[in-house]
């Protein structure tokens, strides 16, 4: 089977419009990266001591969430990873919701 000479120039527009979509989607992904680590580093330390602080005495978090949060509570300079930044955001979530303020 042989294309048409015509058709290149329509395979070629669609591979593009794919490729612009894969570009935008990466940079979406990228933004909220990045807005995550910014939300939970422009916390700061004092914010995440005060997190522990309150789950002490009602042990909401489990050992992971808790170990992450130290390390910003106490390890100056921490960036989580984009995986813990997510377990992060979620663990602080499930205390908003049992009432940490």
């Amino acid at each position: 089977m042989t294309l048409d000479k015509a058709a290149f120039p329509f395979l070629l527009a669609r591979d593009e419009e794919a490729e612009g979509r894969k570009e935008a989607r990466d940079e979406r992904k990228m933004t909220t990266k990045l807005e995550r680590l910014s939300y939970i580093v422009n916390k700061g330390a004092e914010y995440w001591t005060k997190v522990l602080e309150w789950n002490s005495s009602r042990n909401i978090l489990v050992e992971k969430e808790k170990s992450i949060i130290t390390m910003l509570a106490r390890k100056r300079g921490f960036v989580p990873s984009d995986a813990q930044a997510v377990v992060v955001i979620e663990a602080e979530e499930r205390l908003r919701e049992d009432g940490f303020r």
